[in-house]
């Protein structure tokens, strides 16, 4: 574990998170989330079947809606959920 100032106890690097934007391609269009994650790797870990990008991408104009923010560790992700199901059957 990294020291700060005085002895300070810091979280490790990987312990940090940040917001990704991801998407679901479902071949007529796309779902866009925002997760909050500590690596891309974590997410695609997870979620095989969103594409996930480290920068919000040009294409994504509007605000994402709380319904599709996301953090991994939640164990309330119905959206991520509810496409795992169909994807996985």
């Amino acid at each position: 574990m990294a020291k700060g100032r005085l002895g300070e106890k810091l979280q490790p690097m990987s312990s940090i998170k940040r917001e990704f934007v991801a998407v679901y391609d479902y071949g007529q269009g796309g779902v866009w989330f925002l997760i909050i994650a500590r690596s891309r790797q974590e997410i695609e870990g997870r979620f095989s079947f969103l594409k996930v990008f480290e920068e919000k991408p040009d294409i994504v104009t509007w605000e994402i809606s709380n319904e599709f923010r996301q953090d991994i560790d939640s164990p309330n992700v119905p959206m991520l959920a509810k496409i795992l199901k169909e994807v996985s059957t």
